[in-house]
């Protein structure tokens, strides 16, 4: 088959760009045409030599530069007016394709979970212009004739979707992302670990903790909690995202802990190699796939029953999972916890046990078992129309 694959921008570092090369060549090795659509390119040319043969790469259009609120129902026309797929398979918000994969709530969503949410500085912006037009664009993208099938990356996800936008069990799949056990792997992180380590001027009898993302996923309950509890006086905390770091420089200095505010890394591999734990107080998540390829790489995990990827955990058993991503005080018992080598080492063999058992081959076979049904259909109401 042919397939059109519409990303805002393609980076490595970016994880929905992970999730749209992991499936491609997994699609590839099967002999499937895929065609990456991105408003920006970010790939080295290395990483481009990298790509399968039958991987191609296109940027689109956007209007008022890289703004993905604007660019992505306009840019994504493209596809459709170039013609020649079987299928447009869309991994952002476009108002014409036949695939959505969602990676985001819907707005509605957004708005009720994080209002929710005691966030006492940095709070998300939750009723701006471009909210309400990512509102409007939503009703437009789930109108029954602009779409033919959604992906959700868990059932959380997929509850949202249905309760927001009607969208019923014949047109939802759950698809759950995979790992790359071997790009993400102990054997990285023991290799990476010396130098980053230095680099980072961490001292060996630091526990560090790492946090990614943007600061709603709980950076500021990361940092009070882990202030609060008995290991903080030979803690670290590593946080690399998009936020403002002088609010939370200032937050951990109040308390009294360790940040390092990290937001440009070659290669994100490094950050878990030179933490002990990652630590992800999120109150919403569709899936939160940094969390799984840090525990593919023996990071024991802090995560929330509001990350989609806390299904696939069992709590105690290959990660440590809140019921409430602002409880600072179950955050610093945890935290404390993980002091104990034997916790730490359990909680990682356990994770790496479970990221060995979820390679990307099964969410790429799912994916094209649905994208061959809808093709099927495709072409019977073609044939139906003549």
């Amino acid at each position: 088959m042919n397939l059109a694959v519409l990303i805002h921008a393609l980076s490595l570092n970016n994880g929905i760009s992970r999730v749209v090369l992991s499936l491609t060549r997994e699609f590839a090795k099967r002999g499937h045409e895929t065609h990456i659509y991105a408003s920006r390119l970010l790939m080295t040319p290395e990483d481009k030599k990298s790509l399968p043969e039958n991987v191609f790469l296109h940027r689109y259009p956007c209007l008022r530069g890289s703004n993905r609120i604007w660019a992505a129902p306009f840019g994504a026309l493209l596809p459709f007016l170039k013609g020649g797929h079987d299928l447009v398979v869309s991994h952002l918000l476009t108002v014409w394709q036949d695939v959505i994969v969602m990676h985001n709530d819907p707005q509605p969503v957004e708005v009720k979970r994080m209002s929710a949410v005691p966030f006492t500085i940095d709070r998300p912006r939750l009723r701006s212009k471009n909210r309400f037009l990512r509102t409007f664009i939503e009703r437009k993208r789930f109108a029954p004739r602009r779409y033919k099938s959604v992906v959700a990356a868990s059932k959380l996800s997929a509850d949202g979707i249905a309760e927001t936008y009607g969208v019923g069990l014949d047109k939802m799949t759950v698809i759950r992302h995979g790992v790359d056990s071997l790009y993400f792997s102990p054997a990285q992180r023991q290799d990476r670990r010396k130098d980053t380590r230095a680099m980072l001027n961490l001292a060996a009898d630091e526990l560090t903790f790492v946090y990614i993302g943007d600061s709603w996923k709980g950076l500021e309950f990361a940092i009070r909690g882990i202030a609060a509890g008995r290991c903080a006086k030979t803690s670290v905390l590593i946080a690399a995202g998009p936020f403002r770091e002088d609010k939370y420089a200032a937050l951990a200095a109040e308390l009294g802990l360790k940040l390092i505010c990290e937001s440009k890394w070659g290669d994100i591999r490094d950050l878990f190699s030179a933490g002990d734990i990652l630590i992800n107080p999120t109150p919403m998540d569709t899936f939160g796939l940094a969390v799984l390829e840090a525990m593919a790489m023996g990071l024991p995990v802090i995560t929330t029953r509001y990350a989609g990827v806390s299904e696939l955990f069992k709590n105690e058993e290959n990660a440590f999972i809140l019921e409430h991503p602002w409880d600072t005080e179950e955050i610093r018992i945890l935290a404390d916890r993980m002091t104990d080598p034997a916790c730490r080492d359990r909680l990682s063999r356990g994770g790496i046990k479970l990221a060995a058992g979820l390679s990307w081959e099964k969410p790429a076979l799912d994916h094209l078992a649905l994208y061959e049904k809808l093709i099927k259909l495709k072409t019977g109401s073609r044939s139906l129309d003549t």
